[in-house]
Parts: structure tokens; C-alpha cells; sequence
């Protein structure tokens, strides 16, 4: 009869420690998945960051370049605007300069 019981206790821890290995392993593969599933996220999230700053770059440099563009046109249209105001006095006031080193002015 003591020999039942003590068989029984002993199946009994038998089964305990299956049971706490067969836990003990599951939660290992629930942290292994875990660890695996934040390492991959963590590299997404990089790898979307990368993205992210490539893409804000390239607009940036789009903008740079039309804002670049528009300038140089800008100050092309001032200087040809200037062109065209001294253009037609230039003859007039190399006469005037002539005439007054000439001692006519």
C-alpha cells in the first residue's frame, strides 16, 4: 500500500517535471519568436527610416534644383533688363566722354 502511493507521488513528480520541461520550452520558443519578430520589426523600421530620409533628400534636391533654376533666371531677366536700359546710352555717353577728354564737353 505505501509502495502504491509512493509510486503514485513518484508518477505524479514525473508528470510535474514533464510538465515544467514542456513549459519550459514552450516559453524558450515564445522568447525565441518574440526576439526573432522584434529583430525583424527593428530592421523594417530601418530599412523604412532609410526610405523615408532617401525620399525627403530626393525632394529636397528637386526643390534645391527648381529653386536654383528659378533664381538663375531670375538674375538672367535682371541682367537683361539692366542690358536693355544701358544698352542705348552706352553710344551717348562714350560721345560725351570723348567730347569732355577731347575738351569739346
Amino acid at each position: 500500500m505505501a509502495s502504491e502511493h509512493i509510486n503514485i507521488i513518484l508518477e505524479a513528480e514525473s508528470r510535474a517535471q514533464g510538465i515544467d520541461l514542456k513549459a519550459k520550452q514552450e516559453a524558450d520558443r515564445i522568447i525565441a519568436a518574440a526576439e526573432e519578430a522584434a529583430t525583424s520589426d527593428y530592421a523594417n523600421r530601418i530599412s523604412e527610416m532609410h526610405d523615408c530620409i532617401r525620399d525627403n533628400l530626393t525632394t529636397f534636391e528637386e526643390q534645391n534644383q527648381a529653386y536654383m533654376s528659378k533664381a538663375r533666371q531670375s538674375a538672367e531677366d535682371e541682367a537683361a533688363a539692366l542690358r536693355n536700359l544701358v544698352e542705348p546710352k552706352i553710344a551717348e555717353a562714350a560721345m560725351l566722354a570723348a567730347d569732355i577728354l577731347s575738351g569739346k564737353g
